[in-house]
């Protein structure tokens, strides 16, 4: 049986994910700066597009962190079918449709390019797919939830 997650679990998990989008937007990635006008010149006239600006990543981390927890508590409880629940399909479906609008909608006002959004939705999109698999996963390895025995009439 699968270890349950603890309450640290579901909190470190989102921090963690968040912390690896910020590593991904600010130190490996290293996406370009852009100029705009402005009354001085120097730093202060360079920014990042909020497509690709370090917060915009950590967030983005933080939300499949957190849907990674969730998932996780879910898998743990022997009640509980290992496919996605209605109330995740419920929630966590606007908010793709939310995140990958808004990417491309205000990204590319920012001065993000397209390329910028193709890894933007690349990362939302496969967060999914994992979701997928881990689901397809946990049905294989644990069959289907138990179902509740049935009462016997005494002298059968």
């Amino acid at each position: 049986m699968v270890r349950k997650l603890s309450w640290p679990g579901l909190v470190v998990l989102p921090v963690v994910f968040g912390w690896i989008g910020d590593l991904y937007a600010t130190r490996i990635w290293h996406p370009v700066l852009l100029g705009h006008s402005c009354p001085r010149s120097g730093a202060d006239c360079l920014f990042h597009p909020l497509l690709v600006a370090g917060i915009t990543w950590t967030v983005l981390g933080g939300l499949i962190g957190l849907w990674a927890a969730v998932t996780l508590v879910r898998a743990t409880r022997p009640w509980r079918p290992r496919r996605f629940h209605l109330s995740e399909l419920i929630i966590v479906t606007p908010l793709v449709g939310f995140a990958l609008w808004w990417g491309h909608h205000f990204g590319m006002q920012q001065g993000g390019t397209s390329a910028d959004f193709d890894r933007f939705a690349t990362v939302v999109l496969a967060a999914i797919v994992v979701r997928f698999v881990a689901a397809a996963q946990m049905r294989r390895a644990h069959g289907r939830a138990p179902s509740r025995p049935k009462s016997v009439p005494a002298g059968t």
